[in-house]
């Protein structure tokens, strides 16, 4: 009489079950590692650990552009206007 189903060993079972574990721990790990280096470097360069982005960029003053910078950019601008033209 044959089976319906060929079930494989019951130890490569396990122990595709425990590589799934371990890679799934990994993962988790990781992901948690990620948040913790994230909330580290916005304190760093930020000073802000609230946990958003957002509100460490609206707290951070806007950059002064000098004339030249100011005179640049704008020389860029018209050329990419003149270029969309």
């Amino acid at each position: 009489m044959h089976r319906l189903h060929n079930y494989p060993d019951v130890q490569v079972m396990f122990r595709r079950l425990l590589i799934a574990t371990l890679i799934g721990i990994l993962a988790a790990l990781a992901v948690a590692l990620f948040r913790h280096a994230m909330v580290v470097l916005e304190t760093l360069f930020l000073g802000n650990d609230s946990g958003s982005l957002v509100n460490a960029a609206q707290s951070l003053r806007p950059a002064e552009m000098t004339e030249e910078e100011n005179a640049e950019l704008l020389r860029l601008l018209n050329k990419l206007r003149d270029a969309l033209k």
